[in-house]
């Protein structure tokens, strides 16, 4: 009798183990998707942060270059981006030209050579979004293989992703904004 005790005690035992195994499994996977949506929505609440200090530097900019430069300014102080830039093309000879930038590795674009024609210097997240005319999103940039040229400045900038925005006058891209952040996979779609 005394056996036959034991062995549902230890039964009952083994089984309530595995239920908390089962149980803490089950919590963990939600606090896990609890963090992802908080990060989503902190994530959220830096772009409307940084669109709403971007329309008060287009009401009080004084000139282009007043405007490029206060919007780079602001989407990496707010943003908290290493790497903000505005380039614009040159239609003649496909270059990309450096108008603005800030954030703390944007001395690393010093030496940059772009272009926005389909050559190895045009095949970054820059030259990809005035060549094809649209926004170029990469989650992980040493992903990349296009971008492997450039991999040594991402890594000494801290940049692990970027996005690169045509800006259009009169729906014809005229240049692009680019912005280098510090995470894997902060921008999306």
């Amino acid at each position: 009798m005394l056996a036959v005790c034991l062995s549902a005690a230890v039964l009952l035992w083994a089984f309530w183990q595995k239920r908390q195994r089962v149980w803490l499994a089950e919590r963990n996977s939600a606090l896990l998707r609890e963090l992802a949506g908080a990060s989503s929505l902190s994530r959220l609440n830096r772009v409307y942060t940084i669109l709403s200090a971007v329309n008060h530097v287009i009401m009080h900019a004084r000139d282009r270059a007043d405007l490029l430069d206060q919007t780079c300014r602001v989407i990496a102080e707010r943003g908290g981006f290493p790497l903000v830039w505005v380039g614009l093309g040159d239609a003649a000879t496909g270059w990309i030209e450096p108008a603005a930038r800030a954030g703390s590795a944007s001395a690393h674009l010093a030496a940059v050579r772009l272009s926005a024609r389909d050559v190895p210097e045009g095949r970054g997240l820059s030259g990809r979004a005035i060549r094809e005319n649209r926004a170029v999103i990469v989650s992980d940039l040493f992903a990349d293989p296009d971008l492997r040229p450039g991999h040594d400045r991402a890594r000494a900038a801290g940049v692990r992703s970027g996005a690169a925005f045509p800006l259009h006058i009169y729906g014809r891209p005229v240049g692009v904004l680019s912005i280098g952040a510090v995470e894997v996979g902060f921008f999306d779609q």
